[in-house]
């Protein structure tokens, strides 16, 4: 018995992602040796932790083809190297974020081959998971893929694969399952209508259940899982999850715009949380910011019911929560951040704060994450964002510069630019009217950040940020850039060279041009002095 893709699986869908991740799979697939098995297959699991869910499609597509054309299933043969690979690219599997939906598209993709009619998917996958010598839970993930397939033969065949297993699945044998597969099987055992009562018996579903409920307490827990410190934010941990290593933004990002569909489902997820930190509900803020700059998201309706499963047997005196009626398209804002006061005492200062984490970025060109933002934390505090909480040294020097990008066009009424009168500095130049203007590109402290900002790294964006600001008020930045102060000097030179000879030489005939020097003769003459002399 084969199988083989309905199109070539020489130029999968995966390639079309990247065509130079395909070649080096290939590579490495097709050097194979005893002795570098190990080596490549660590180099091949390095490009799936990199590339994700397309580069596991190609590497299992690839590998499907391999063993279609060299007959190697029929062969059984234990020592060759691709069937030793294949099968560590199923014990993958299960640690793919979401495992089941990915799994169950990939085996709609292939197709089974025997002689006359395709064969039974189940008789076929009893035969590779016979064959390739399958772990048990590799082989429930397969089933329950097969489950949740389009193809209504395809469920059907999984679901007598599962039956076929029952028998296996002891109750010690749940205790050594993973928890994102018990999570699983739970949900499809507890909602499907083609397993009797007698099904379920032999499968102890009370076990299972407790097996699930109980990770977090069970004495071997820390055995399993010796990793247990590390926030995992696959979907398939939501069953682990539900201890102390709760990642809020981890799981709303694999749930998708489903976990804030209503104040009963979210209210649901943040039960898992008795305590919440600023560093925690700012993770939460950047994904709802990012996804609204275009940052994909998508929703795993499997996921959110499967919580709601779980969460109803911690809670079964709690009401039921019914799922969206319709798929929503955007994160509720509304609904965390009204949650987020109700249930915990949060200081949002501190949380704008916390933004400075790694991965925390705003598009360049989309100004909606910054302004969700600041209209999140108006409507949790009741005022604007204090513009000093955004100063300092951020250790993300990239998350920093892409609120800087966008800062000087906010709504006034969203940012409170003079929120530590004691310590923020402005420009003031005696003549020069007070415009809009005064309030952002008045402000040192900004200036100075950007100048700090503009390492090798960044310095061309830096340089972009400057550019309105030379347009549309000259005289108020030259004078900023002359009196501020940062560490980094590189380019505020660069402006000093490109702004100072203008005023100097008499070259500006704008209505407060002739204010500039006179000003910096008082409040900067060395630096005045040094500028004229670049």
């Amino acid at each position: 018995i084969f199988f083989r893709r309905e199109k070539n699986v020489t130029t999968p869908r995966a390639m079309d992602f990247s065509s130079c991740v395909g070649s080096q799979v290939k590579y490495l697939v097709e050097s194979l040796s005893p002795q570098n098995f190990e080596d490549n297959a660590e180099k091949i699991e390095q490009l799936l932790s990199t590339f994700g869910i397309e580069a596991c499609r190609f590497l299992i597509s690839y590998l499907v083809q391999e063993v279609q054309s060299n007959n190697l299933l029929e062969s059984g043969d234990e020592e060759n190297l691709k069937l030793k690979l294949f099968t560590h690219a199923l014990g993958w599997l299960p640690k793919t974020p979401n495992f089941i939906s990915f799994a169950s598209d990939l085996i709609d993709d292939l197709q089974v081959r025997g002689p006359g009619q395709p064969a039974n998917r189940c008789e076929f996958v009893t035969t590779l998971c016979h064959v390739l010598n399958l772990p048990l839970a590799v082989q429930l993930s397969i089933g329950l893929s097969l489950c949740h397939s389009h193809n209504p033969d395809n469920v059907q065949d999984g679901i007598q694969f599962l039956k076929n297993k029952f028998g296996e699945v002891t109750s010690n044998v749940l205790k050594t399952l993973p928890a994102n597969l018990l999570q699983h099987l739970l949900h499809f055992l507890s909602t499907s209508k083609d397993f009797t009562a007698s099904d379920q018996s032999q499968l102890n579903l009370d076990s299972l259940r407790t097996s699930l409920l109980s990770l977090g307490t069970s004495p071997g827990a820390a055995a399993r899982d010796p990793s247990k410190k590390r926030k995992d934010a696959d979907t398939a941990q939501l069953a682990a999850d539900l201890t102390d290593d709760l990642s809020l933004c981890g799981i709303m990002e694999e749930m998708g715009y489903v976990a804030t569909s209503s104040k009963a489902a979210f209210s649901a997820l943040l039960e898992q949380f008795p305590v919440l930190s600023a560093a925690q509900v700012a993770r939460a803020v950047g994904l709802l910011a990012m996804a609204s700059d275009g940052a994909t998201t998508t929703n795993n309706q499997d996921l959110h019911s499967c919580f709601l499963a779980v969460s109803k047997s911690l809670r079964p005196d709690q009401p039921s929560i019914n799922p969206p009626a319709s798929t929503p398209g955007s994160w509720n804002t509304d609904v965390f951040t009204s949650l987020i006061n109700e249930k915990y005492k949060m200081d949002w200062r501190e949380v704008i704060k916390n933004l400075d984490y790694p991965g925390f970025q705003l598009s360049q060109t989309q100004k909606g994450g910054l302004a969700l933002i600041l209209t999140m934390y108006k409507r949790a505090a009741g005022e604007p964002v204090p513009v000093d909480a955004l100063f300092g040294r951020w250790k993300n020097r990239a998350g920093q510069l892409s609120i800087f990008q966008h800062l000087p066009e906010v709504p006034p009424d969203l940012i409170n630019w003079n929120s530590n009168p004691r310590t923020q500095r402005y420009v003031k130049i005696e003549g020069m009217p007070h415009g809009s203007h005064n309030i952002t590109w008045g402000s040192l402290d900004l200036i100075e950040a950007l100048l700090d900002l503009a390492d090798e790294d960044r310095y061309q964006q830096c340089q972009q940020v400057f550019e309105k600001p030379m347009r549309v008020c000259m005289d108020l930045l030259a004078v900023g850039v002359m009196q501020a102060k940062p560490q980094n000097k590189t380019l505020q030179n660069e402006l000093i060279k490109k702004l100072l000879p203008m005023y100097a030489l008499g070259k500006l005939t704008g209505p407060h041009s002739s204010l500039v020097i006179p000003h910096l003769v008082q409040t900067c003459p060395q630096t005045l002095a040094r500028g004229l002399t670049m």
